[in-house]
């Protein structure tokens, strides 16, 4: 492995000429707990410091007069020749090639903490080379991500957890364990969460509550894309235009909400947002043949979108398989404080049957899975997950549609693993008769549940 003190010479050295560096936290991420040395880590410090204050470049000079501050910090600088490891690290380091010491130093700390953890990294880097293949794994390390190597492991721990059959822990408790607490606390925060698209649907489902998942299925074609974008937008931004009132209305909520796309490209999604917002026809929007009554309209969307920017990220996973996905969560939840997550969809693909290969597990269990890892996530990180698939080819019997799991298509077994699961489709001749009793109001979707976990309708 490269020497530490080679590896840190050239990071502080290119932070001693380009002190910037520390500003482009959106590329990289430093910090003293990437410092296992603690002169290393006494100088960042100083560097980071400097920096704060609007320095262009730090010398060793300056590190040395901050240092000579304090006894203890000179007697660290004397020990390590402090000015001569700055002298090799200004004159040595190579701004050009920063990016590659810092991902380096990143999988050597990685390394570092897994050992400590009691992780064999032995696969990922051999400290003593003795055979061809020693040699064969540390020129792979090179080409290497940290992600590559969580990723590793991650998959490794799934695939332990599937073949034991591990799901979660089992808490064995006696009937009357808190439940006066539990009573009390339903009383005074009845269990429902932020206000989805449709008093009716929302009433049924009771919100989009943190912890659970919710899966939506159809046909090809039918909307799920933009239903979903519907849902997303309502709970990120407060306001809308009302077509059939023809006025901008304070309207669902203001969360923070991660729509993952697996199909559409961001823009597309983008366009489906404005057309959402403002009322507009997107047809209209993607031909630039709106009037000018509508532009306007299309701008206030855009200015909304701008306002509420931090309430609505858009990801695009084009082949995601569980571990991209779980991370992608995690992170995004993590760093975001992401509390409702749209994933559409989940759908059989490549890099999710290559995530299994070795399980040698057919197209439908690893569906499944995937179901099952999104619910995990939603009780984890304590956010609202709703994601959809496509039906299959059965999906009516005698002339009659089939509005329940049965339809869903790779893995009824998805089913099992929602909170809340539904068929949206076109309506029927027999549905539109009976709401015609009702209301003067056609509807051109109708939407089944067929599974509410502790729902009063279902």
């Amino acid at each position: 492995m490269l020497e530490e003190k080679d590896l840190y010479i050239q990071i502080i050295g290119c932070l001693l000429k380009q002190p910037s560096i520390l500003g482009q936290t959106d590329k990289y991420a430093l910090s003293l707990a990437d410092f296992h040395n603690t002169f290393y880590r006494k100088v960042f410090g100083i560097i980071f410091n400097l920096y704060e204050r609007g320095a262009k470049s730090v010398s060793a000079i300056d590190i040395e007069n901050v240092l000579k501050e304090n006894p203890t910090n000179w007697a660290v600088w004397e020990k390590e020749n402090g000015h001569e490891f700055l002298d090799d690290a200004e004159a040595l380091s190579d701004l050009g090639n920063f990016d590659y010491y810092y991902n380096r130093m990143k999988k050597v700390n990685l390394l570092f903490e897994l050992k400590k953890l009691g992780y064999d990294t032995s696969r990922f880097y051999v400290e003593t080379i003795i055979t061809d293949d020693d040699k064969k794994i540390n020129e792979l390390f090179d080409a290497l991500k940290p992600q590559d190597i969580v990723n590793a492991l991650r998959r490794q721990i799934t695939g332990a957890e599937t073949r034991a059959g591990v799901t979660q822990e089992n808490k064995v408790e006696t009937a009357n364990f808190k439940v006066a607490q539990l009573i009390q606390t339903l009383k005074n925060e009845p269990d429902t969460g932020a206000r989805l698209q449709g008093k009716i649907f929302n009433t049924m489902v009771r919100g989009a509550r943190k912890g659970k998942f919710y899966l939506r299925t159809a046909s090809s074609g039918i909307g799920k894309s933009r239903t979903m974008v519907g849902d997303a937008c309502y709970l990120a931004c407060p306001i809308r235009y009302d077509n059939e009132k023809q006025v901008w209305e304070w309207a669902g909520a203001c969360e923070k909400v991660l729509y993952i796309a697996t199909e559409q490209e961001l823009d597309e999604i983008q366009t489906m947002i404005v057309a959402y917002l403002s009322g507009v026809n997107e047809n209209k929007i993607l031909f630039g043949t709106y009037d000018s009554e509508e532009e306007k309209r299309i701008q206030k969307a855009i200015w909304l979108m701008d306002t509420y920017s931090d309430n609505l990220t858009l990801a695009r996973m084009a082949n995601p398989n569980i571990s991209q996905l779980q991370y992608m969560l995690r992170q995004q939840v993590l760093e975001n404080d992401i509390g409702y997550v749209f994933y559409d969809y989940i759908f059989s693909n490549p890099a999710l049957l290559n995530e299994f290969r070795d399980l040698r597990i057919r197209e439908d269990v690893a569906l499944g899975l995937m179901g099952s890892a999104l619910k995990d996530l939603a009780v984890e990180l304590n956010v609202f997950i709703l994601s959809s698939t496509q039906t299959n080819a059965q999906v009516e019997d005698g002339g009659r549609q089939i509005k329940n799991e049965s339809v869903i298509r790779g893995a009824r077994s998805l089913a099992d693993k929602a909170d809340m699961g539904c068929i949206m489709a076109r309506p029927t001749d027999e549905e539109i008769h009976k709401l015609e009793t009702l209301s003067n109001i056609r509807p051109n979707l109708v939407t089944d549940i067929y599974k509410m976990r502790r729902g009063k309708y279902t």
